[in-house]
């Protein structure tokens, strides 16, 4: 948006320039915010397709459900039990 939409007068250069940034600076973030919405959906997914119950713990969302419980990385449970040290695996 122009800054004479905002209803301000034309000031100098650099105060056009500042405002000019600023609204680019506000497109950034808004594609951010976009982003951020889609990526939390799939991890959403992610974690209801995993059928884990570590989000039942208080605090644990999607986004530390999805650090902890790394399908790629781990073939089952055993594997991941083995990998933290709670089932030590000679």
């Amino acid at each position: 948006m122009p800054f004479w939409a905002l209803g301000e007068a034309p000031g100098t250069p650099a105060d056009h320039a500042r405002l000019a940034l600023a609204w680019q600076l506000l497109g950034h973030l808004e594609r951010i915010d976009e982003q951020r919405g889609e990526t939390k959906k799939h991890m959403d997914l992610a974690v209801a397709a995993l059928g884990t119950t570590v989000t039942e713990m208080y605090g644990v969302r999607a986004f530390v459900a999805c650090a902890v419980v790394d399908l790629n990385r781990f073939a089952g449970r055993a594997a991941f039990a083995a990998y933290n040290g709670i089932v030590p695996v000679e």
